[in-house]
């Protein structure tokens, strides 16, 4: 009975008011419906159906709706096909709950890219071949393969570029032809158009590169400048910022390689690391402000904080260690290992540094060689020297010197000096010509060898000592003046005992008594001490200098046996190889005296001869005379 009345009540609605209100509160329907329907209990439930059975509806209605229940959404149909209207659990613009990650999703479910826009201008794209977000991100014509594209105008110019990856405002933008090209960061590689196999990571990052190939710059402004240089890796703020046409180069580290513009094959690992290079090549820096201020040098090596860190165009230097040849500018072919060695060197070349403070003074010597703590500490200007060994030739500040041994060389300045052994060293300063052979050996006087120290007894060798020249060629004014038994006689052998105490005192006592960084005070072991008392013990043959003098002053003879101290601190010696030549002088006049005496025995025997012949005729005359 309701049921009729129901219909009878909506015929008559339909009738008079050409709209259908269906609710339970007996309202008309809304004067812009035609159906309108009104609950707070119910809803609208649409017709249900699978995809096939809706794909099967025949000639369907523009506007029609359907739920589809395989897919869980509402459909309504256009003039030409089935559009989804949502889903069951449907994105909603303040955020969503219950989905599942295997089933919800914002996409396509078939072969067409998903484009986002903002302000009706593209601002993402998802498609087969390239990835885009941003506004205008990638080349609206999405052509090239490939390619992603996140942030404004990353890579907009993109035309057939591929395999690129832009991340950041304006990150490859320019970028047309160029491939397998990375860029992330602001403007990171913003005018590379057909550059290739480049890698910028950082704010303007490889910034100007055009067609440069096969970058890589990480930090802000890294390789900022590049154009068409490749090869180049550059990581730090600033690295290689003026690199322009530079090939092959690395700078690892803030401002490292910064004014470089067209060097190649440089490699620069430190905070301003061959900052100021333009055009050299092939250097080597690692460390801080290493080469920090060469342009145009070429093939240095710099390892170390600040090492050759002034250099400007020197070329084929090696400085390794800490401030190691750190002012040199022009110098060439110097190695210095160890820290501040051959710190002050400006100009001087072909030098050789090894340890700590070695060569640390030279400015322009060339072709010294030092190995060792300070070795050639105090050389500025000398050239030619060779120093090896903790303070070797320490004080010298001359040319021609080799000394090799702790201290050798020591102590005081000299020239033209030799000094083999630990402590072999002058006994004061000014000495030219000079050498001292052998452990804490020491020479006092110029033009002077000492071989061995106080302590020696003996000195010898498998052959005679031979005195160049003994050539007549080359002698000039001989005269045989040498004068024999009148020189001879009037020396004074002796025996006698060395004071060996006494004269070490002499040698040593104007031995610098302040330690320098490093230095032990040497002194005398138990063996050495043993030694000298030893020695002392030793009686020995021989003459007295002093007395030798005076005798060859005696009788006018200028004998080159005695050698006379050259200053205060110098002993007398004696040349006892040249007394043989007035020994041999005083036989040549005894053998004289002899012959002499010979001759006159043989007269003297002839004689006797003749009076005993002389004898027997007398003696058979007055033989005779007494017979008759």
């Amino acid at each position: 009975m309701k049921n009729l009345l129901f219909l009878l009540f909506l015929a008559i609605g339909l009738t008079t008011y050409a709209q259908v209100a269906i609710n339970t509160d007996g309202s008309l329907p809304d004067n812009s419906a035609m159906l309108d329907v009104k609950s707070t209990a119910k809803g609208f439930l649409p017709p249900r159906m699978t995809t096939a059975q809706r794909n099967a509806i025949v000639s369907p209605a523009t506007g029609l709706v359907v739920f589809d229940t395989d897919i869980n959404s509402l459909f309504i149909r256009t003039s030409s096909t089935w559009v989804q209207l949502g889903t069951a659990n449907a994105w909603g613009l303040t955020g969503n709950a219950g989905t599942s990650a295997s089933t919800n999703f914002i996409g396509t479910t078939d072969n067409k890219d998903v484009i986002f826009r903002r302000n009706n201008e593209r601002s993402g794209y998802i498609g087969l071949i390239n990835t885009s977000f941003g506004i205008n991100a990638l080349n609206p014509s999405n052509t090239g393969v490939n390619n992603s594209a996140i942030g404004k105008q990353a890579l907009y110019s993109n035309t057939n570029g591929f395999n690129n990856t832009a991340v950041g405002n304006q990150a490859l933008s320019y970028n047309t032809a160029g491939s397998y090209n990375t860029a992330n960061g602001a403007i990171a590689l913003a005018y590379n158009t057909t550059g290739a196999l480049n890698t910028a990571i950082g704010y303007q990052a490889l910034y100007l590169n055009t067609s440069g190939n096969s970058n890589t710059g990480i930090g802000t402004q890294a390789l900022y400048a590049n154009t068409t240089g490749s090869g180049n890796t550059a990581c730090g703020p600033s690295a290689l910022f003026n690199n322009t046409t530079g090939n092959n180069n690395t700078a690892i580290g803030i401002n490292a390689l910064l004014s470089n513009t067209t060097g190649c094959f440089n490699t620069a690992s430190g905070m301003q690391a061959l900052m100021s290079n333009t055009s050299g090549n092939y250097n080597l820096a690692d460390g801080q402000f290493a080469l920090g201020n060469n342009t145009t040098g070429s093939d240095n090596v710099a390892t170390g904080l600040s090492a050759l860190s002034s250099n400007t165009s020197g070329t084929n230097n090696v400085a390794v260690g800490n401030q190691a040849l750190s002012s040199n500018t022009t110098g060439i072919y110097n190695t210095a290992s160890g820290f501040r060695s051959m710190y002050s060197n400006t100009s001087g070349n072909y030098n050789s540094a090894h340890g700590y403070g070695a060569l640390i003074n030279n400015l322009t010597g060339s072709y010294n060689t030092a190995s060792g703590l300070d070795a050639l500490s105090l050389s500025s200007t000398g050239d030619y020297n060779t120093a090896s060994g903790t303070f070797a030739s320490y004080y010298t500040n001359s040319s021609n010197n080799t000394c090799m041994g702790f201290s050798a060389g020591d102590y005081y300045a000299f020239s033209n000096g030799t000094f083999l052994g630990t402590l072999a060293y002058p006994t004061a300063t000014g000495f030219s010509n000079c050498m001292a052979l052998g452990y804490d050996a020491k020479v006092n006087a110029s033009n002077k060898v000492v071989i061995g120290n106080t302590s020696i007894t003996s000195i010898g060798g498998y052959a005679g000592w031979t005195t160049f020249p003994s050539d007549r060629r080359y002698k000039k004014n001989i005269s045989a003046n040498v004068p024999g038994l009148e020189f001879i006689k009037l020396l004074k052998p002796v025996t006698y005992t060395l004071d060996i105490a006494s004269i070490n005192a002499i040698l040593d006592k104007n031995k610098p008594t302040v330690q320098r960084e490093g230095e032990k005070r040497h002194e005398k072991t138990a063996e050495e001490i043993a030694a000298i008392a030893e020695k002392e013990k030793v009686v020995y043959s021989g003459f007295i200098a002093q007395d030798v003098e005076q005798a060859a002053k005696q009788i006018g003879y200028q004998f080159s046996g005695v050698d006379a101290p050259k200053n205060d601190d110098a002993q007398y010696g004696l040349r006892y190889s040249d007394f043989v030549v007035p020994l041999v002088k005083s036989i040549q006049e005894q053998q004289a005296m002899i012959e002499d005496l010979r001759n006159q025995n043989q007269e003297q025997q002839a004689m006797m001869i003749e009076m005993k012949n002389q004898n027997l005729d007398l003696i058979k005359r007055i033989e005779k005379l007494e017979t008759k």
